[in-house]
C-alpha cells in the first residue's frame, strides 16, 4: 500500500469519526489541523464567503496550531482566484505572483493549493486551502486529500450559515414580541396619560383666553401648554413603534423626502457634516405617510449627527431591489457600534446618551414605522467603521408620486352647537365641557356608550356626537354602529389617543365620521369641530 493509499485511508476515517461527532465549530478546527499535519504544510484553512468580496476564516492552522479566526478581503489574494474554479494551485513563488497580499510575505509563504466550496443549490460558500513554505512536491497528494473532505467541509459551512439564519429569524421573532408586548403596555399608559394631559391642556387653554390681559398669568399658562405638550410628545413617540397600521397612506416619491431631509441637515450642520445624495431616477413609489416617513429619516440623522461629534459624512441612497421593492439607506462615517451595543440598539428605552439627553425610542420608532409600511430594517455596524441602516420598502409601482399635499383650511369659529360628549374618564368630561362652553356651544355629557345611546334615545336632539374609543362596556365604534342605526345622518368625531386600523377604515368609508388625536388643544378641537359642522 502506497503512502497515497495510507493518506486516503486515513483521511476517510477523520471524515467518518470526526464529521459525524463533531459540531461544526470543533470540525473546522480539527480539519485544518488534519491537513497541517498530515500534508506537511505550514498553513491550513477554511474560508467562509462575506458580503462585499470578502471572508472570514471558520479554522485557522498556522504553524503547528490553530491560531484565532480572522476576517480579510478577498481583492489580490490567492484566494481570490480560487472563487469560480475547481481547483487552483500554484506550486512555488506564490509572493512574486501576488505582490499585494503583505500576509503572505509575513508568513513566508511559497506555495498554494486551494478548492471552493460549493452549496446544494450550487452557489459559492467557501474555500479550503493550504499553504508551505516550500514549493508543493506532492500535488496530487494535496489535491486527492482536499477533494475529498471538500464535500463533507461545503455541507458543514451551508449547515452553519443555516444556523445562523434560523438565529436570526429567532432573534427578529423575540424582537417582534417584545415590540408587541412594550406596545401593548404603551398602549394602556398612553391612554391614560392623554386623558390627564387633554384635561390640563384643556383647562390651561380656557384661563388663557380669560386671563389674557394678565401678562404673568399667561406666562404661567404658556408654560403649562408647553409642558403638556410635551408630554404629548413624549407619549406619542411612546407609541409609535409599536404602530400596526398607516393613517394617510399615498403614493410617495422616497427621492423627493430624501432631499428636503438632506436640505435639512445641510442648513443645521454649517458645513461640519458632507452631505451626500446617491439617488437612483426615477425611483419606484411607494404607498405610505409622508409625515411617518419624514420622521424615520430624520431619527436617523440624528443618530448619525450624534455619532460624528467632529464632523464627518452623512450619505442618503435609494435604489430599486427585486422584485418589486425600494431600498434607502442611511450610511455616517462616525464612531460605530460595538456587537454588543449593535444587539440592543432598535430595543425600546435603549440608549447610550447620557441621561436627559435621549428616550432610547429613536430606532425602535424607525423599526416600529417601517414594520407599519410592510418593510423592514437592516442596521449594519462597526466600532470605528461608520453605521448604515436600510430601509426596506414595499415598492408600488403603478402608482405616481404624490401630489403636493392641499393646504389646510383654516379653522374659523364655528356657529353654537349642541354637543353630546361621551366619555369615561371624568377629567376630559369636565375639562372638555368648559372648553366647549367657552366656544359657545351647549353641552351634554354620557360617561359611557349606552348612557350617550339612551339620551339619544330619549329624544336629546344635537348637532354632533363626539365619543371616546376606549370605554369600558361600548367602545367607540360599538356605539357609533347603534347611533347609525336611529340617526345615520348625524356627524360623529372619534377621540382616541391610538388610532387604530377598524377606526381609520370607518372613517374612509366616508360615513360622516372624523377623528380627534388625544390629548387635543383648543385650536385642534375647533378644527374638528368646524370640519364636522361647518
Amino acid at each position: 500500500m502506497t503512502h497515497l493509499d495510507d493518506l486516503i485511508k486515513e483521511t476517510l476515517v477523520f471524515i467518518a469519526q470526526k464529521g459525524w461527532t463533531l459540531s461544526h465549530d470543533g470540525f473546522f478546527p480539527a480539519l485544518v489541523s488534519f491537513l497541517g499535519e498530515r500534508l506537511g504544510v505550514e498553513y491550513a484553512l477554511v474560508d467562509e464567503l462575506l458580503p462585499g468580496q470578502r471572508a472570514r476564516t471558520v479554522g485557522l492552522y498556522a504553524a503547528g496550531k490553530l491560531v484565532p479566526d480572522m476576517e480579510y478581503d478577498l481583492k489580490g489574494t490567492p484566494c481570490e482566484s480560487v472563487m469560480g474554479k475547481t481547483l487552483c494551485c500554484y506550486p512555488r513563488d506564490i509572493q512574486r505572483l501576488f505582490p499585494e497580499d503583505t500576509l503572505l510575505q509575513q508568513m513566508g509563504a511559497e506555495s498554494y493549493l486551494g478548492i471552493p466550496l460549493w452549496d446544494s443549490r450550487g452557489a459559492p460558500v467557501g474555500l479550503i486551502a493550504v499553504m508551505g513554505q516550500k514549493p508543493l512536491e506532492n500535488r496530487e497528494q494535496a489535491e486527492a486529500i482536499l477533494q475529498m473532505v471538500a464535500v463533507r467541509c461545503a455541507h458543514e459551512l451551508e449547515r452553519k450559515r443555516s444556523e445562523e439564519e434560523r438565529r436570526q429569524i429567532q432573534v427578529e421573532l423575540l424582537r417582534y414580541q417584545k415590540l408587541e408586548s412594550v406596545g401593548r403596555l404603551a398602549g394602556g399608559v398612553a391612554h391614560d396619560m392623554n386623558n390627564v394631559l387633554a384635561a390640563i391642556m384643556g383647562v390651561s387653554s380656557v384661563l388663557q383666553a380669560r386671563f389674557a390681559t394678565d401678562p404673568e398669568v399667561s406666562r404661567n399658562l404658556d408654560l403649562i401648554l408647553n409642558a403638556a405638550s410635551r408630554g404629548r410628545s413624549l407619549v406619542k413617540r411612546l407609541t409609535e413603534f409599536s404602530r400596526e397600521g398607516l393613517q394617510d397612506a399615498r403614493p410617495l416619491d422616497l427621492n423627493g423626502l430624501i432631499r428636503q431631509e438632506a436640505d435639512l441637515m445641510r442648513q443645521t450642520t454649517f458645513g461640519r457634516v458632507e452631505i451626500t445624495l446617491d439617488l437612483q431616477e426615477p425611483l419606484p413609489a411607494v404607498v405610505g405617510e409622508a409625515a411617518s416617513l419624514s420622521n424615520v429619516l430624520m431619527n436617523l440623522c440624528v443618530n448619525a449627527m450624534d455619532a460624528m461629534p467632529e464632523g464627518g459624512r452623512l450619505t442618503f441612497r435609494s435604489r430599486s431591489a427585486s422584485p418589486g421593492a425600494v431600498e434607502i439607506s442611511v450610511q455616517d462615517t462616525g464612531q460605530g457600534m460595538t456587537p454588543e451595543i449593535r444587539a440592543r440598539a432598535m430595543d425600546p428605552f435603549f440608549t447610550t446618551k447620557p441621561p436627559g439627553q435621549g428616550t432610547g425610542l429613536g430606532l425602535s420608532i424607525v423599526f416600529g414605522a417601517v414594520k407599519a409600511h410592510g418593510g423592514a430594517v437592516d442596521l449594519h455596524s462597526e466600532a470605528g467603521l461608520g453605521t448604515t441602516v436600510t430601509l426596506h420598502l414595499p415598492a408600488q409601482a403603478d402608482h405616481g408620486p404624490e401630489a403636493p399635499p392641499a393646504a389646510a383650511a383654516q379653522a374659523t369659529e364655528p356657529r353654537s352647537l349642541a354637543i353630546l360628549l361621551v366619555d369615561d374618564e371624568p377629567l376630559i368630561l369636565a375639562s372638555a365641557s368648559a372648553l366647549f362652553s367657552h366656544f359657545g356651544h351647549r353641552v351634554e355629557l354620557a360617561e359611557n356608550g349606552q348612557a350617550g345611546l339612551d339620551q339619544l334615545r330619549g329624544g336629546l336632539a344635537v348637532d354632533l356626537v363626539i365619543l371616546d374609543q376606549n370605554m369600558p362596556g361600548l367602545s367607540g365604534l360599538e356605539t357609533l354602529r347603534q347611533i347609525r342605526s336611529s340617526h345615520p345622518e348625524l356627524p360623529v368625531i372619534i377621540s382616541t389617543g391610538r388610532v387604530e386600523p377598524e377606526v381609520e377604515a370607518v372613517q374612509r368609508e366616508g360615513s360622516r365620521v372624523w377623528l380627534l388625536p388625544k390629548p387635543f388643544t383648543a385650536r385642534e378641537l375647533q378644527a374638528a369641530v368646524h370640519a364636522a359642522c361647518p
